[in-house]
Formats: structure tokens, C-alpha cells, sequence
């Protein structure tokens, strides 16, 4: 029985003093958070502040040429202040020293947050070398889209579905990307086979012909012919010519467009457009071909 009491006041002193400790954690743990919110907040002002100032700098002047050079320093300035205001956060939980001495600050910033740290860091880079712009069609990460948003952690793609696909910011630095509005042009590619009767000089002429009087068509003199070899049972060729490039739309119109002024044009010139052609042959190798014996023809 004496054990049984021993354990019992044993317990009850150890919630007694669990809940005394909590007790008396909360107001430093309120304090933290104000001072993490108070230090957000100053963040945000300085930022917003060196960004007026370029603002109405680019304004005044049309031009400013040390604009991103203003932005990261606004931008560092934002993550320096949240930083200490993070760590004395920490200094008023008395949490510094115990995870300074477990080691647990190295082993946080080098895993929980290795991916953050990366992605705010490759943000920062993109606002300066910015790579791409709100409404640029591009392919990251295998996904096709227009750039929706750039955070400083993320860049939100609106894809040809009109879904949202979240790319983190560390993926632009660590694989190729393709920007397809940043030269204002783009260059279609439409592929056509015709048969082996055709005039290859008519067929290369009235296909160029086709592509240059499309209203879509610009810089007609870099169009291009080629062909490119001889099928099962056509001349393959491609054709190659450019357009003004403000949406992905465009391309696909474009392609379609020049498919129906090829076809329209080659009806006009009576080339054909081929398709491939089966040949079936009943011999047997070794036995009787079939057209050797008479066919005989019963009318029942």
C-alpha cells in the first residue's frame, strides 16, 4: 500500500508541476509570437518602403538602372529583420541555449529547412535576373504554362487546363527551363507528306506559297522548306515559318492554319496528299500462287 501512495503522490506532483510549468510558459510564449509578428511587420515596412522609393524613382526618371539592385537589397533587408526577430523569439522561450547545446539549430537549418532556405534564396535571384514575367508562357519541370504568380518560395504556373501547377523556386536553378515569350516570336513547324507522282519543284513552291499568305505568317523571307526523306509510300517535308508570339493559342492556331492552307492550296495544284499504302500479296512461297488455277464461278 505505502508503494501504491508513493506512486500515486508521485504522479499527481508530476502533473502538479507540469501544469505550473505551462502556467508559466504561456506569457513567454505570447511574447515570442508578438515579437516575431512585431518584427514581420517592420519587415514589410522597410521592404515597402525601398520599393516606393524605386517606384517613384522609375517614374520620375522612366528608367531606373539600379532597380534590382534597390529590390534585393529591400528584399534581404525583409528576411534579416524576420531573422532576429525569429531568434529573439527564441532567446525569450530560453530555447537558444538548449538548442544550441543539443545541437538541434544545425540539425534544423540543415534538414527542416534546407528546401525553404533554398527556395526564398532562389526567389531573391529570380526578382533580380528575372528569367520569366507574369503571363510568359514557359516549361518547367516538364509542365507547360503561363506564369501565374511569383513567390519568393514558389512560382504558380496556369497550365493549358487551367489548373495551378506549384513549382518550387529551387527547381529553376537546378534544371533547364524554356521561355517561349521572352523573343516575341516563335517559330512554327508543319510537317506534310505527298505522293511519289507529284512535281517536288510545284509541291516545294506552292507549299511556301500557302505559309507566306498567311495573315499569322511574319519574317516570310526566313521561311523555310525542307524535305526531309522518302517514306514507305510519300516525300516528306517540313515547313518552317514564324509568328508573332503572345500566347500558346497562338502556335496551336498557327499550326492548324497552315495545315488547312496547305491542303486548300494542293487541291488547287491537284497534288495529293498521301497516306500509306497496303499492298497484299496471296502468293505462297514454295506452293501455288492463286491467279495459277482458273477461277470458277457457281451460279446456285
Amino acid at each position: 500500500m505505502d508503494k501504491s501512495k508513493q506512486s500515486i503522490s508521485f504522479i499527481f506532483q508530476s502533473i502538479t508541476g507540469w501544469y505550473k510549468e505551462t502556467i508559466n510558459f504561456i506569457p513567454h510564449l505570447i511574447v515570442a509570437v508578438l515579437i516575431i509578428l512585431i518584427a514581420y511587420f517592420i519587415a514589410r515596412i522597410t521592404k515597402s518602403s525601398v520599393d516606393g522609393i524605386v517606384e517613384r524613382s522609375r517614374l520620375a526618371n522612366g528608367h531606373n538602372h539600379n532597380e534590382k539592385a534597390y529590390r534585393f537589397i529591400s528584399t534581404a533587408v525583409f528576411f534579416v529583420i524576420l531573422a532576429i526577430g525569429i531568434f529573439l523569439a527564441f532567446d525569450v522561450l530560453e530555447l537558444t541555449n538548449i538548442l544550441a547545446g543539443a545541437g538541434v539549430i544545425g540539425i534544423i537549418v540543415g534538414f527542416a529547412l534546407k528546401g525553404i532556405v533554398s527556395n526564398l534564396f532562389s526567389g531573391v535571384l529570380i526578382k533580380i535576373w528575372t528569367p520569366y514575367e507574369l503571363n510568359h508562357w514557359v516549361i518547367i519541370d516538364g509542365q507547360i504554362g503561363c506564369i501565374y504568380k511569383i513567390d519568393y518560395a514558389v512560382t504558380k504556373l496556369r497550365t493549358i487546363e487551367n489548373t495551378i501547377f506549384i513549382v518550387p523556386n529551387r527547381i529553376i536553378f537546378k534544371q533547364s527551363f524554356m521561355n517561349y515569350s521572352v523573343m516575341k516570336q516563335i517559330k512554327v513547324v508543319t510537317k506534310v507528306g505527298v505522293s511519289y507522282g507529284d512535281n517536288l519543284a510545284v509541291v516545294k513552291q506552292t507549299a511556301l506559297d500557302a505559309i507566306n499568305n498567311l495573315p499569322c505568317s511574319v519574317n516570310t523571307q526566313d521561311t523555310k522548306f525542307f524535305f526531309t526523306d522518302i517514306g514507305s509510300s510519300t516525300y516528306n517535308f517540313e515547313v518552317w515559318f514564324w509568328i508573332n508570339f503572345h500566347d500558346i493559342k497562338d502556335f496551336y492556331e498557327a499550326r492548324s492554319k497552315s495545315i488547312m492552307a496547305i491542303k486548300e492550296k494542293f487541291e488547287e495544284q491537284n497534288i495529293c496528299i498521301a497516306y500509306n499504302v497496303m499492298t497484299l500479296d496471296f502468293g505462297v512461297k514454295g506452293g501455288v500462287n492463286i491467279f495459277d488455277k482458273n477461277i470458277n464461278i457457281h451460279n446456285n
